[in-house]
């Protein structure tokens, strides 16, 4: 009998805990979640909050961003109201202000400006000119147009600016090699990532002939003193022959003259050219 209460007991006791288990379980989500008792709690927060000077400043620069947003079309709305004023003989249209501040305000403005699908002009009155106009696309649709007209102008204005880069590093390369002889071709070293540059001569007789000099560019430290910058021959099997080993050694190993080098090959070259 001892035994079955003391069994019955135990199970009571499990079941409580249980059930305690789950309420404090149950009372620490709350308390994640950010829940408190008034009464017997109290929260301070800080006025210099790290988190809120984050979201005022992303509400300023939001607000920076509206504010040209706004003024792109209100410059845009003085335009198209120009040009209706135009086309309706110099008369301003009714219901529209010269005002560009006061024309990009209302949405039914911008929509007697640019008639579209919406926006059909009616003709009254014993003039011939035009009257009212159905509302037409809603501020929001105008804002659209005008950043998609911005972005359009962007990009066409970027690949203008690609070709001519195209073009200009064409002929700067054109004249290199007819003034100086020497076709040259940029790379990158896969090991330090510094720029590299292929050197052919016009009057190589193969096109393995060649130089390929690594370049590192100057640098300005935080003094504004410049390093210089350094140029380096690549060790290549034409570098390697006896002759041009030779002029390695004389002009960049004793003289220090990358320049020197490049000249006296030059010259080398052309009497083995033209004396051929």
């Amino acid at each position: 009998r001892a035994a079955v209460d003391a069994g019955a007991t135990a199970v009571e006791a499990q079941r409580a805990a249980t059930a305690l288990s789950r309420e404090v379980s149950a009372l620490e989500a709350r308390v994640g979640r950010g829940e408190y008792n008034p009464a017997t709690t109290k929260i301070f927060h800080l006025r210099a909050n790290p988190a809120a000077m984050a979201n005022e400043s992303a509400a300023e620069r939001e607000l920076v961003t509206v504010k040209g947003e706004c003024e792109a079309l209100r410059e845009t709305v003085s335009q198209l109201l120009a040009a209706q004023q135009q086309q309706s003989g110099g008369t301003p249209v009714a219901g529209l202000s010269a005002d560009p501040s006061a024309a990009a305000t209302p949405a039914n403005a911008f929509a007697a400006a640019t008639p579209g699908p919406s926006a059909t002009p009616v003709r009254g009155g014993s003039s011939g000119g035009f009257g009212a106009m159905t509302p037409g696309p809603s501020v929001v649709d105008a804002e659209l147009t005008v950043m998609r007209r911005r972005v359009a102008d962007l990009e066409k204005r970027e690949q203008r600016y690609m070709t001519v880069f195209k073009q200009k590093i064409s002929t700067f390369r054109e004249a290199c090699y007819l003034i100086f002889g020497f076709k040259v071709d940029m790379g990158e070293d896969k090991a330090t990532g510094q720029p590299t540059f292929t050197l052919r001569s016009m009057y190589a007789a193969r096109d393995d002939e060649a130089l390929i000099m690594r370049v590192e560019p100057d640098k300005v430290g935080a003094t504004g003193a410049s390093s210089g910058g350094k140029v380096e021959l690549m060790p290549t099997p034409y570098t390697v022959t006896p002759e041009v080993k030779m002029m390695v050694d004389t002009f960049i190993g004793r003289c220090r003259s990358v320049p020197g080098f490049v000249a006296n090959l030059t010259m080398e070259l052309f009497n083995k050219q033209t004396l051929a």
